[in-house]
């Protein structure tokens, strides 16, 4: 009898046990899922407005969080640990979020992670005091919260229930990740999804983040037809012009918003170039960053909006050669070079561009004396390293170069040391100021770097074109702060008026050798390089004819709307849009995944191998030791100011004098002496090394 009591008692206790973890579970997921919505939306009045005004995704983002700690408390077999690991990740993600939207305007999804030395590295730009503020409240919440938790009592439970757990956690997250719940989720804008649906179920259903394709039967029915609709483009032999492209960060005319005031125009250069170029402006697939995707479109004729928002493309889909601008130039006997005044790996840039064909990136590892302007390296360096290519290029040139210095977040005052050439004024707030003043000085910088190539090309005998655009406009405070505070954009956005000034960028194509001046309005990004192509009259593969021809008819076309050669805005529910859709996205998706049966040559248009990718910058040669004084001078070819010198196979400090001499103390040196000189990057990565060369004494 004592034994049956006992036994009753002890399951009556772990019945009591159960349902006082399932309590704390319950409880501890509302608290998440408020407390993530706050983080994400910065107010309690608009976190409380969002709970009230969308109860379904409240309750589905409390249901993800439930799933996530008894899913870790099945495991572990301890809902202390289960509640302290998720409170964690929730917050952690969460405030990473925060970070995010201040920084581009758009949040966190799950192949940012991928992305994680590209934040790091911009790090100290996007950490503002506000920032530091919720990073330390945070802690200080998260750390308060987990030694609350350890306090209560220790519970288990009984493996058949751990078991059952475990199943039904792993299955409904997994079907909350592989089936969009909320109509729109991969369609639609990423902000507005994760304004509606929360954060958590917003960040959960893009975790399969695969690209949209078309069905497998509409693409064999309808293929022959757009292939055999391609049009014959005349070619002329004689002309291969230099092609420079310049894609400017954040390049945008600020002088659109109304009642803000510039001491001069900040695009005085352009101005004046329209008077003889083709001009317009870009419909960028991006907002505020995501630069690589932009010129993704440029280089490839492909869309993004093919894939979910948000999706990096260079990091996460280039692997192996790719038919692209640089590579069509390339079979037509050009030399094709990428410039970039920063990073060589961020993005992923430096494998995408060999398998682009490019013969040559130089990042900023390879630049010699850079100067900065603010916290990056200038415009106008970019172009003299730019004119310094056209100076030594025999063969046609194709330069793609992108911009550094006007990069966002702008609420700070990086030209403090620098002379003011443009003033804002504005009836806005001091950080709406602060922040138009920083842009304005960057755009009038990039205005007049362009101005100085144009001078430069307007005298050189070889038929040069350039074509300059901005990525993306700059993201100007967060809830877009400054366009709100200018009235520059609308309530009600009809007609996708907000969505078309938000993704519009200004574009100029000039030569020295032609002197039509034409309107085209806007223009998809994917568009311009077939334009440019036909520009130049150089012979283009199939599918850049293609994107030729359909621009004609659709020169606009994203997730949304399109617009047609009247301006006329067709939804994305319409029947024309979907068939325009459906026609790009079939050939996009049968050249970039399938076998490329619309490119009859499609081998003639990639370069299949790129051994001699970088070759003329990486080869650093070490010739001889002179010793003059208590110095010794080592001479060679392609010495770098990033470069590191090894002595010895310890490394040593030296002063850099040029591209073929460094100097150092003699008494480093001694007979038989191994010298070595190797360029890293900023991950560690050896980009390459010279010749081992012994000093004798």
């Amino acid at each position: 009898m004592g034994d049956v009591m006992l036994k009753q008692k002890e399951y009556g206790n772990i019945f009591f046990g159960s349902k006082f973890q399932y309590f704390l579970i319950l409880l501890s997921s509302i608290f998440l899922g408020i407390i993530s919505e706050y983080i994400f939306r910065g107010s309690i009045y608009k976190t409380f407005i969002w709970l009230f005004s969308n109860p379904i995704s409240l309750f589905l983002n409390i249901f993800i969080v439930s799933l996530l700690i008894l899913l870790f408390t099945s495991i572990l077999n301890n809902y202390r640990i289960g509640i302290s690991i998720v409170t964690t990740l929730i917050i952690l993600f969460s405030v990473i979020n925060r970070i995010k939207i201040n920084f581009r305007g758009i949040p966190l999804i799950p192949n940012d992670f991928y992305l994680n030395d590209e934040l790091f590295t911009i790090l100290n730009v996007v950490l503002t005091p506000k920032i530091i503020k919720l990073m330390i409240v945070s802690l200080i919440s998260v750390s308060f919260i987990i030694f609350l938790i350890i306090n209560l009592p220790k519970l288990k439970l009984r493996m058949k229930e751990r078991f059952i757990s475990s199943i039904i956690s792993i299955v409904l997250l997994f079907s909350l990740i592989n089936v969009n719940f909320v109509k729109g989720i991969s369609l639609d804008s990423e902000n507005i999804n994760c304004e509606e649906d929360g954060f958590i179920l917003s960040f959960v259903s893009n975790m399969n983040n695969k690209p949209i394709k078309g069905s497998l039967e509409y693409i064999v029915s309808n293929m022959k037809n757009l292939k055999d609709d391609k049009k014959n483009y005349s070619v002329n032999k004689g002309i291969k012009p230099n092609i420079i492209v310049i894609m400017s960060e954040a390049f945008w005319d600020p002088s659109v918003m109304k009642g803000i005031e510039f001491s001069t125009s900040p695009t005085a250069n352009i101005s004046k170039l329209k008077e003889t170029s083709i001009y317009g402006h870009l419909e960028s697939p991006t907002f505020g960053g995501g630069t690589a995707n932009s010129e993704f479109e440029l280089l490839t004729g492909n869309s993004i909006h093919y894939f979910k928002p948000g999706y990096m493309v260079y990091p996460n889909e280039i692997k192996a050669p790719i038919m692209a601008l640089p590579s069509i130039l390339k079979s037509q006997g050009y030399n094709c070079k990428a410039i970039h005044t920063f990073k060589g790996w961020y993005w992923n840039r430096r494998e995408v561009y060999k398998h682009m064909g490019f013969d040559e990136y130089r990042s900023e590892e390879y630049l010699i004396d850079p100067i900065k302007k603010g916290f990056f390296i200038s415009d106008e360096y970019l172009t003299d390293t730019i004119i310094k290519e056209l100076e030594v290029s025999e063969n046609p040139l194709f330069v793609f170069a992108v911009t550094m210095q006007n990069h966002g977040p702008f609420n700070d005052n990086r030209y403090k040391d620098h002379n003011k050439d443009i003033k804002v004024s504005a009836n806005v707030s001091a950080e709406s100021l602060q922040i138009l003043q920083t842009y304005a000085q960057g755009a009038y910088d990039a205005d007049k770097a362009l101005g100085k190539l144009t001078d430069y090309c307007s005298k050189l005998s070889k038929p040069t074109i350039v074509l300059f655009f901005g990525d993306h406009l700059p993201f100007l405070g967060q809830n877009y702060k400054v366009y709100n505070e200018a009235a520059y954009l609308s309530k009600d956005n009809l007609n996708h008026e907000n969505d078309i000034k938000l993704s519009s960028v200004p574009f100029i194509l000039w030569s020295n050798y032609k002197t039509t001046s034409q309107d085209l309005g806007l223009l998809n990004t994917s568009f311009m390089g077939s334009y440019l192509l036909d520009y130049a009259e150089l012979d283009m593969p199939n599918y850049f004819k293609f994107l030729q021809e359909f621009s004609k008819e659709i020169p606009v076309i994203n997730r949304k709307y399109a617009i047609d050669m009247e301006k006329n805005i067709i939804n994305s529910d319409n029947e024309k849009y979907i068939a325009y859709n459906n026609d790009y996205l079939l050939v996009q998706q049968n050249m970039f995944y399938e076998d490329r049966v619309f490119e009859d040559k499609y081998r003639n248009w990639i370069v299949n191998e790129n051994p001699n990718y970088n070759s003329n910058l990486n080869k650093i040669s070490i010739k001889e030791v002179i010793i003059q004084g208590n110095q010794a001078i080592i001479k060679g070819n392609n010495f770098y100011p990033n470069s590191l010198l090894f002595i010895n196979n310890n490394s040593h400090k030296y002063k850099y004098v040029n591209k073929n001499e460094i100097h150092l103390k003699k008494n480093i040196l001694k007979g038989g002496s191994n010298i070595q000189i190797k360029l890293v990057d900023s991950k560690k990565n050896l980009l390459t090394e010279s010749n081992s060369y012994i000093y004798k004494n």
